[in-house]
């Protein structure tokens, strides 16, 4: 449930549409073994999203880890998946940080439950108002510094991201330096409640949040050839109810927000909002199953805008639990 690619105006109507599908099913393994530099691990996992009209393979992770240092594919350092709210949808808030890449990960652990990450990760320009006769570069790689603290009410974290856009072409040429940052967390309410959230903002930043990666929209290339990076902003808060041992409930808000540019189309993105209401039964480890009503709105560049609603059920069985 992505309001970033639902249709806006023109010939689009409204449409009722049913689906039912197991491309969520996951496959993942994992080795570990102690040696003389720490512990040793090698996670895989797939899913079946690669995609929008079958069960293509997609590759999830695939990385090692020896000590606090990790090198392959997976998470983005940028990311804090411990903040992100519990849906039935597989997407989750377009204003959250999300990105799967290859990088190389080193962690500092500062006591006390604090830790310090630095990463290098593989870049990626996407631009917008590129023509064919101009090629996207990646000079260097996206770096980030991720510090954390973990206790017993919950966590923060605080992430900054650095990168480099450019682009070569036939007669010009241009670099500029962009990024972000995000703050985002955990916190108990009561004894069993749970507050999630996350905001972020920053130039240059759609290839990290989840409505907007491999958008083409961290950068637009004006008519003058120069590279404009775009502001973005946004977040989302999420809360979990237990009415129960077994049955819980999760509230969620998100919205995403890019400056408005007269070099951008005017039916590119401009804001989207995202809200869920759902209702968890969990009478196993093994065992859940709920139903989730979900509604996205999408505003484009040009003030056009368009909304829908999903209700969906989800029944997940997990055989590590």
């Amino acid at each position: 449930f992505i309001p970033s690619s639902m249709p806006v105006g023109g010939s689009h109507r409204d449409v009722s549409n049913f689906n039912i599908h197991a491309k969520q099913t996951r496959f993942s393994f994992e080795a570990r073994r102690p040696t003389t530099h720490g512990n040793l691990r090698f996670y895989l996992e797939n899913d079946f999203f690669g995609s929008s009209d079958g069960y293509q393979f997609r590759l999830r992770h695939a990385y090692g880890q020896l000590g606090n240092t990790y090198a392959g594919y997976g998470y983005s350092s940028f990311m804090d998946p411990d903040s992100l709210p519990d849906t039935l949808d597989f997407a989750g808030p377009g204003g959250a940080g999300y990105l799967l890449v290859a990088g190389i990960h080193h962690s500092f652990a500062l006591g006390k439950g604090n830790t310090l990450t630095l990463a290098a990760e593989d870049p990626d320009t996407e631009l917008a108002g590129a023509s064919d006769a101009m090629a996207a570069v990646n000079r260097l790689p996206d770096v980030s510094a991720i510090a954390r603290m973990e206790r017993d009410w919950g966590h923060l974290q605080l992430g900054v991201v650095a990168r480099s856009l450019a682009y070569d072409g036939d007669a010009r040429r241009d670099r500029v330096f962009a990024g972000g940052a995000q703050l985002s967390g955990s916190a108990s309410v009561g004894e069993r409640d749970l507050l999630l959230f996350g905001a972020l903002g920053g130039r240059g930043l759609s290839r990290y949040t989840a409505d907007l990666t491999g958008s083409g929209l961290d950068a637009v290339v004006g008519a003058d050839g120069r590279i404009d990076a775009l502001d973005l902003h946004g977040g989302f808060v999420g809360y979990t109810h237990y009415w129960s041992d077994l049955w819980r409930s999760n509230l969620i808000y998100g919205q995403l927000t890019l400056e408005r540019n007269a070099a951008l189309p005017t039916d590119a993105f401009r804001q989207s909002r995202y809200g869920v209401f759902n209702l968890i039964w969990s009478p196993a480890p093994s065992w859940t199953m709920g139903m989730e009503l979900l509604y996205g709105r999408l505003q484009q560049q040009s003030g056009a805008r368009g909304d829908t609603v999903r209700v969906q059920g989800s029944l997940q069985y997990n055989f590590i639990k």
